[in-house]
């Protein structure tokens, strides 16, 4: 009843199931390094927004109009004028208080902030940085970035970066 029909183009099944297979094998090496890359991204911006309120914990501590040489507890902590942290540096107030999807932020009374990966395939992701003191003259804090040689210098320091879920 079939007729070989003569003048039709078209695939055949095999050639439509070859394509199908080469795009699964596209997509199971660019789907992977895909998420890597999200999760690099998400680091980076972790790392940079701990380093951006430990450097803020320090302004706090040096200023005498505001912790006077103590750090603050929570963002709700006000200085003498008044004004709570969270007026101050509002920016990395919400990173403490409301995080961001990936991320929950804490410091504690000593001034270790931490960045810990709460979801979207950041887990086991945790960024620390901490208030360090460095010495003028040393590879930390360079002579010529402000002081001289062996004056103490208060700095924000890289704890921990757990490496497995950035690579």
């Amino acid at each position: 009843m079939l007729k070989y029909m003569h003048g039709k183009k078209g695939f055949t099944l095999i050639e439509l199931m070859i394509v199908v297979a080469i795009i699964g094998i596209l997509a199971a090496i660019a789907i992977p390094q895909y998420i890597k890359y999200v999760k690099r991204s998400r680091s980076a911006n972790a790392v940079q927004h701990v380093g951006d309120v430990c450097k803020t914990l320090l302004d706090w501590r040096d200023n005498p109009n505001m912790g006077d040489g103590t750090l603050p507890t929570d963002t709700a902590q006000t200085d003498a004028s008044g004004k709570a942290y969270s007026v101050h540096f509002p920016s990395e107030s919400g990173y403490v208080t409301t995080g961001d999807p990936y991320y929950a932020y804490t410091w504690t009374a000593t001034g270790l902030v931490t960045a810990t990966g709460k979801n979207g395939g950041t887990a086991d992701t945790k960024v620390q940085f901490s208030i360090v003191a460095m010495t003028a003259g040393t590879a930390d804090v360079p002579t010529a970035a402000g002081g001289s040689s062996g004056t103490a210098m208060a700095g924000c320091a890289s704890q921990s970066m757990a490496a497995s879920s950035l690579y």
